[in-house]
């Protein structure tokens, strides 16, 4: 690494080893590898401990004046000059002479007397989200540590610079190139979010702007860890008042959306001149009493010309930042960005109340063609009621020409559901509400009303308002009921429907559900046993049972809609839908191998029949390349997850449960790639979004945070993630989803072990396994493989080698014979191989490792911490035989601590390098 890296690297490790007690203290220095990297930090904490006792003086004690002496030095810096004091210490120029570098920097040293263990602790803590965070738009910390009079210090990039307002007004930037400077502002404060820092303190005097026009942020002196001790959430509270969020004001909790306030404030001052008085002020009010000067330097000729320019959008845009209540605001830096690229494109933004008027302007603005096609479709859906009331009122002369005419009605609201990019624009909620209120007061004939309200319930299923959906068939299907009968065919259908919805709402209503299903199941099954509509009950059923984890039902279920589907003519659509369910099923099972069949059968047969970018065909496309990746094609599913991702965005204008699915499946792939920052951006806004979909509460809003816990646990910040996955697992088990609930138990339990808390992992862990025994009907399942070899590793950990043993043997006798060509079955054979080695069977210990190895190496590439994990055992159980390899397996374990692994995996790696 550069002396930088390892600046970075060792001021991280400083804070991490300097609260431990001695002997932790010295197993840690002694574990790092790197001779450079340990001397350094080995200086820093010898350098504390010359110093422990100065820290605990008071003012009182120390000598008249010395806060305002210059030191001449701070460590390796010759101090040149002071750039300022604040209440906790001062920011000095300095100079790097020691014969190693020329560098300039800014100086931050705590005051003596202030060093009270609450400010010594945030100072530290400054240091320590600096050293995290490295981006083009951030100042950089360049090294720290402590001066022989016992003061922390830490020195960073020096910027020459001034503050954002300033720099934008003495060069007359227009508003676009002020919006375009402050994305700059916006992607800092974004990758801070990501490594889950808030800044808190978002104000043009934090923000300079370099010569060369690029923004870099600075003073993180009052952040805040999102997941780290929230003890301070009431107690510090500073701020700069002007640019505080009204949580800030009042101790309330601080998250993300504060930042987003903050910078809605500095936006709104880029822009007007000036912060925001009041929260909903719109921009060109606020431009109404600008001076001449202010008007000028944003490039305009009047203040007529300047509100013009800020009116609409951009004032929608700083609105929805200074909402009061927090969650009201952008859910995430990068959908604030989002809608300021969305303006400088001359795009509709989401902050603003997306009207049909609204979105049409925009649309006709960028499309000239086919507007006429968008304008008569809107005019068709809100008149056409009209129509069809007409024609049901000839329904006693033309039976036939009424239906024809409810027919094409549906067809027209069909072709709003957002299956394809030309659909986006519309703003389909609202036309979808608008229409069943014509519906309900125009159609007086109840099965013409029940038709258009069957119609509009699937297509609000399709754009993800389920609230609206399941009022819509429930309607419809009490109207079919009174029309035709509850044991006709017509009710059936709409049962079905209405069933399926149910389990999409937030709660889920699994009950109500299966009933609804069952009814209409055996209805179908007596009148029509051989139709498109069975089989799409029946695969509904099948997901209702899966959602459920009723496994043996769900195959009884979507084994009897497969025999009818064995001859698809006439029913396509439905018989799509069962072979993509019969894939889900397999890749539950991981057995990608056998899914890849059914998707690619269902995408053949979708990509035929409705075209490529059709979302159903997509919807396909998105779970092959899930079972590419599964496939031991990382790549490959990759690619194909990033082609689908793109095509949704181009597709739906508000996330619902496909995109949402998505980007999920994204989030897991880019996290499996090494992609942290990327993957941290993912998961958050899928929360986010599914908050608002699904509600708080429902299933998918509760993987989104299970998922978050994961990257934690890869990152390294294993009682983080203990924490959440408890949170998760309560939260599965509140929705009796037993299985799911014990899953999460496995994985706080992992988390707990990995935090040197195995006593406290293996209660949940032997619990859990006792659960999966039992849901897994044939007691053989991946998911219950993976779990035991997680408890054999947790009893290992408390040194019960004889149990670790027997848990290890069993784990791989599962996984061989139920995923045979995956990596589960030889991962767990190379912690088996260790527990070998531990038990004093050395050489059979290696023999297994290398076998292990040589199966997992093909797939490297696309399973990282499943080939890199065992290479790590092998490392150290070969070297510590001596091997004449040992060297160079050495080399490739120091090689591979540079690829993107998670922190157990690279821990295991630094093991095996100590090993003489």
């Amino acid at each position: 690494m550069t002396s930088d890296e390892r600046t970075r690297r060792a001021l991280q490790l400083f804070d991490d080893l300097v609260e431990l007690d001695t002997d932790a203290r010295a197993a840690a220095l002694a574990a790092i590898s790197d001779a450079a990297l340990q001397s350094q930090v080995s200086a820093l904490l010898a350098a504390d401990a010359r110093v422990s006792g100065v820290l605990e003086r008071t003012v009182t004690s120390l000598i008249p004046g010395a806060e305002d002496e210059v030191p001449a030095r701070i460590g390796p810096w010759r101090v040149t000059g002071i750039a300022g004091r604040g209440g906790m210490g001062a920011v000095y120029l300095g100079e790097r002479d020691d014969g190693q570098f020329q560098q300039r920097a800014a100086i931050k040293l705590i005051r003596l007397g202030m060093d009270t263990p609450q400010l010594r602790a945030r100072f530290l803590r400054e240091r320590q989200i600096l050293a995290a965070l490295e981006h083009p738009h951030i100042a950089t910390l360049l090294d720290g540590g402590v001066t022989d009079t016992g003061a922390p210090y830490f020195a960073m990039q020096r910027v020459e610079g001034q503050p954002i307002d300033t720099w934008c007004d003495e060069r007359k930037l227009t508003v676009r190139q002020r919006v375009e400077l402050f994305l700059q502002v916006c992607a800092a404060v974004q990758h801070a979010h990501q490594n889950l820092i808030v800044h808190r303190d978002l104000k043009p005097a934090n923000i300079l702007i370099e010569k060369d026009g690029q923004a870099k942020l600075l003073d993180f002196g009052i952040a805040k860890l999102l997941d780290g001790d929230s003890s301070d959430a009431t107690r510090e509270r500073p701020h700069t008042p002007d640019y505080a969020a009204p949580e800030q004001l009042r101790g309330g909790a601080i998250t993300t959306a504060t930042d987003v306030y903050g910078l809605g404030v500095v936006l709104h001052g880029l822009l007007c001149g000036r912060p925001p008085r009041e929260a909903n002020e719109p921009l060109s009010r606020a431009v109404t009493n600008a001076n001449d000067e202010t008007v000028r330097a944003r490039g305009a000729s009047s203040k007529k010309q300047l509100a013009r320019e800020l009116r609409g959008d951009l004032s929608a845009v700083v609105q929805h930042c200074l909402e009061e209540d927090p969650a009201r605001r952008y859910a995430s830096v990068n959908a604030l960005s989002q809608d300021l690229r969305a303006w400088l494109d001359g795009r509709p933004v989401t902050a603003r109340n997306p009207t049909t008027g609204y979105l049409l302007r925009k649309f006709v603005a960028r499309n000239r063609f086919g507007v006429a096609a968008a304008v008569v479709l809107v005019l068709v859906l809100l008149g056409g009621v009209a129509g069809v009331l007409w024609q049901a009122g000839k329904a006693r002369k033309s039976a036939a020409e009424a239906q024809a005419q409810l027919d094409y009605l549906g067809h027209l609201l069909q072709v709003l559901a957002p299956s394809t990019a030309e659909a986006r624009e519309l703003d389909r909620s609202r036309l979808i509400a608008e229409a069943t209120k014509r519906a309900r007061a125009e159609l007086k004939e109840p099965a013409s009303l029940a038709g258009v309200e069957f119609a509009l319930a699937q297509v609000a299923v399709g754009v993800g308002d389920y609230k609206q959906a399941l009022d819509l068939a429930d309607s419809a299907y009490a109207l079919r009921v009174k029309t035709f009968g509850a044991d006709s065919l017509p009710a059936a259908e709409v049962a079905v429907l209405a069933g399926s919805v149910r389990i999409l709402v937030s709660p889920p209503r699994f009950d109500e559900a299966g009933k609804m299903l069952d009814e209409a199941i055996a209805i179908i099954r007596r009148r029509a046993p051989d139709s498109a509509m069975l089989v799409d009950a029946l695969q509904k059923r099948s997901t209702t049972y899966g959602e459920q984890n009723k496994l043996d039902a769900q195959k009884t279920a979507i084994s009897e809609a497969e025999a009818l589907c064995e001859q698809p003519a006439g029913r396509e659509a439905a018989c799509e839908d069962v072979w993509r369910e019969l894939g889900s099923i397999a890749s539950q099972q991981r057995k990608p191998e056998l899914a890849m069949p059914f998707y690619e059968r269902a995408y053949a047969s979708r990509n035929a029949r409705l075209g490529a970018e059709h979302a159903q065909t997509l919807d396909v496309a998105g779970m092959l390349a899930w079972a590419k990746a599964e496939a031991n094609d990382l790549a490959g599913g990759l690619a194909l997850a990033e082609q689908v991702h793109a095509a949704y965005q181009r597709i739906y204008t508000q996330p619902n449960d496909t995109s949402l699915r998505s980007q999920l499946r994204l989030f897991r792939l880019v996290r499996r790639a090494g992609q942290t920052e990327r993957a941290a951006t993912l998961i958050d806004d899928y929360i986010a979004q599914a908050r608002r979909v699904f509600g708080e509460h429902n299933p998918n809003t509760t993987l989104g945070y299970s998922d978050r816990a994961n990257l934690l646990l890869g990152l390294g910040r294993f009682e983080e993630a203990a924490k959440q996955f408890e949170v998760v697992s309560n939260e599965y088990a509140a929705q009796k989803n037993e299985l799911y609930a014990a899953l999460t138990r496995t994985f706080q339990a992992e988390a707990l072990r990995d935090a040197g808390k195995p006593a406290e992992a293996l209660p949940l862990q032997v619990e859990n396994i006792a659960t999966m025994r039992r849901l897994y009907p044939k007691g053989e399942h991946v998911l219950l493989g993976r779990a035991l070899t997680g408890m054999a590793l947790t009893e290992q950990a408390l040194g019960h080698l004889d149990r670790a043993l027997a848990l290890h043997t069993e784990a791989v006798a599962m996984l061989r014979k139920v995923a045979p060509k995956a990596t589960h079955g030889p991962n767990a054979e190379g912690f088996l191989a260790r527990a070998l080695f531990d038990a004093g069977k050395k050489q059979e210990a290696e023999v297994m490792l290398r076998a292990a190895e040589k199966e997992l190496a093909p797939n490297k590439a696309d399973s990282v911490n499943q080939y890199w994990e065992p290479f790590a055992l092998l490392t150290h159980v070969a070297c510590s035989n001596r091997a004449t390899d040992c060297a160079a397996l050495k080399q490739q374990a120091r090689d591979a601590l540079k690829l993107p692994i998670s922190a157990i995996t690279r821990r295991r790696l630094n093991a095996a390098l100590e090993v003489e």
